[in-house]
């Protein structure tokens, strides 16, 4: 799995963009063109720190004031079959592509974290169902329950929303249009696993340079 596309809005001085990537990825440019910030936006990204994101990284117009938000969105691609079918994954390979981003809004301390998934529904055989021993009689192994929601004991009561935690009880809609869900890595112990391609400001051998004029605000 590899990113392939980083769409950049309100960070730092950058109002809006979108970055392709190859394997390997050199950003060139002179001074002042926004290098770092994109070597800064990966970072924040793919940081498991909600407060790498600040204030600071929020687009700041003329007058001193700050754009209402920034967004950082990344689209891995290139995920292997047996990756899409895992459980931190399921539902949320939408054409091809893992879509993930980072938001902080002007005030807020913490960045909000995001992915894009299909709509789903409970499936019939968990239905109506209280307990561990529910789960393991629709065939849920006990292994996944107590890593997900921290259960063993057959006749436990089920938490609410057990189900956002247990995809492997959902039934997932893949011809509807995916939406945004939070805190994707609330499925306790999954793989997700984000890996950033190689990114380099290192100009020798460039391959899929990124244009610094097509950023705005400068």
């Amino acid at each position: 799995m590899r990113l392939l596309q980083l769409d950049l809005e309100n960070f730092r001085r950058i109002r809006e963009t979108t970055i392709y990537l190859s394997s390997a990825t050199f950003v060139v440019g002179p001074n002042n063109t926004a290098k770092s910030s994109i070597i800064a936006a990966v970072e924040a990204l793919l940081s498991l720190e909600r407060e790498k994101l600040s204030q600071m990284d929020i687009l700041e117009w003329a007058d001193g004031t700050r754009a209402g938000e920034a967004i950082i969105t990344a689209h891995f691609g290139d995920i292997p079959p047996e990756v899409a079918a895992s459980r931190g994954f399921r539902g949320r390979v939408i054409n091809g592509r893992f879509v993930y981003r980072k938001s902080l809004t002007t005030g807020t301390t913490k960045a909000a974290i995001e992915t894009q998934e299909y709509p789903s529904t409970l499936k019939a055989a968990f239905e109506k169902a209280k307990a561990v021993k529910d789960l393991l009689a629709g065939g849920i192994p006990a292994q996944v329950i107590a890593e997900s929601i921290g259960l063993s004991q057959p006749d436990a009561k089920l938490p609410k929303d057990w189900q956002k935690s247990i995809p492997d009880a959902l039934e997932f809609d893949t011809a509807a249009e995916p939406t945004w869900v939070q805190n994707p890595g609330d499925r306790t112990n999954s793989d997700v696993c984000l890996r950033d391609a190689p990114l380099s400001r290192t100009p020798e051998d460039a391959e899929g340079v990124t244009n610094p004029s097509t950023f705005g605000g400068f």
